[in-house]
């Protein structure tokens, strides 16, 4: 049976081999696949791989190096939002530090065109996040200025590591207005009355719009 000795916590190994039977002479290749996850702190170890059967043993040593890594990671289920100027849309996003070292991220939101139809609040402009943390933020649009184009406007949130400006993750959002509009249909029950008589029927109100009316 194999034996894995010196991998620092949070590495997994995985062998090709869990076991070797050889005849004189022969040799065998072994697969070695090291997983490390988001937590393992930089450095070198000494690892050692080796199979035992008896008074017969077989090791293989080497150094593994963890090397320092950064990186940040934004996810949200959203792709597309209504707002308009009578309450705040929301935009909840995940920011995660995928690096090895604790970081600080600066949040930033920017849009395409030149117009601001929508005031954004965001819920925090910094994250100081430890390696494998995670974080909510959230972002809100408030319909400000009547005319944005129905088919939207696209924003972009940005977390930037402040001691690594090339570290970035970003994600999208497309932001449209809320458009009013309703459908009156009449439905007659009665279309005849005599003199003092009422006329009487049913009346659907449909709610064309793309958000919530009264």
């Amino acid at each position: 049976q194999p034996t894995v000795q010196g991998l620092p916590a949070g590495v997994g190994v995985t062998l090709s081999n869990t076991s070797l039977l050889l005849l004189p002479g022969e040799g065998a290749e072994v697969h070695v696949e090291l997983n490390a996850s988001l937590t393992v702190a930089p450095g070198e170890h000494a690892v050692t791989i080796g199979y035992t059967e008896g008074p017969v043993s077989l090791t293989y040593a080497f150094t593994l190096t963890v090397e320092e890594r950064r990186g940040v990671l934004m996810t949200s289920p959203q792709r597309q939002l209504h707002a308009s100027p009578s309450g705040a849309s929301v935009w909840t996003l995940d920011v995660t530090n995928t690096g090895t070292a604790e970081d600080l991220f600066v949040l930033a939101v920017n849009h395409d065109g030149d117009e601001d139809w929508f005031g954004v609040n965001l819920s925090t402009t910094t994250v100081s996040l430890a390696p494998g943390a995670n974080r909510v933020v959230t972002v809100s649009f408030l319909e400000t200025t009547p005319g944005a184009p129905t088919t939207g406007v696209t924003y972009t949130l940005s977390a930037t590591s402040a001691a690594y400006p090339d570290v970035m993750g970003q994600r999208t959002m497309l932001v449209m207005p809320v458009v009013a509009d309703a459908n009156l249909t009449v439905l007659k029950d009665d279309v005849s009355a005599q003199p003092g008589d009422v006329v009487f029927g049913s009346i659907i109100v449909t709610n064309t719009g793309t958000g919530e009316d009264t």
